[in-house]
């Protein structure tokens, strides 16, 4: 069956009811995922108690959403997207700090008034630890430098992420934040990896 709700608050408000006997269950791709640690964010903000159910990536889990074997699930835009639109999931919100130009009718949990529920996925890259300086400079430079030409920014934007710099010194402190973030939602969920 379809969870009965058109909004993130409407769901909040199904799990709060069914948080007692644990049925409300949302998928995820595994402990410690992504979408897991997004879903006892949620979870902790409509101080409910889910069940996390792990499937192994995202066609699987759109497949147990579509039929029924889950209540929620927590995905990727570029995979829901194209389900939403074909109405065969609705899309309640997204993690990120604003709308997604591939859903743009949906809010975002802060819009929705759940601002703890907050996670965006990013790819970054990196170099070892004792990489010279200049050497870290001239990439830095050069990531830039490409993060910038138009074609790029347009192929990244295509596969619905964001393209943004960060110089290196604000990646690193983005990492750190978000490790003790995730390392507190992981410890208060119980959430332990094998």
């Amino acid at each position: 069956n379809a969870l009965p709700a058109t909004t993130a608050q409407e769901a909040a408000a199904l799990a709060r009811q069914r948080s007692a006997k644990g049925e409300l269950m949302y998928g995820t791709f595994g402990a410690g995922s992504a979408p897991h640690l997004a879903g006892e964010m949620f979870a902790e903000a409509a101080g409910a108690k889910m069940v996390p159910v792990p499937y192994k990536g995202s066609a699987q889990l759109v497949t147990a959403m579509i039929g029924g074997e889950v209540d929620l699930g927590v995905d990727t835009v570029s995979s829901a997207a194209p389900q939403a639109r074909a109405g065969k999931v609705r899309a309640l919100a997204v993690t990120g700090e604003r709308r997604m130009p591939q859903l743009p009718d949906v809010p975002t949990f802060a819009e929705a008034g759940m601002p703890g529920v907050s996670f965006v996925g990013w790819y970054g890259l990196v170099a070892p630890a004792r990489t010279p300086a200049p050497v870290l400079e001239t990439l830095g430079r050069a990531v830039s430098d490409i993060m910038e030409d138009p074609q790029v920014r347009k192929a990244v934007a295509d596969l619905a992420l964001d393209p943004v710099y960060l110089p290196g010194p604000a990646f690193q402190a983005q990492i750190d934040q978000e490790l003790r973030t995730f390392t507190d939602v992981a410890g208060r969920a119980g959430i332990k990896l094998d």
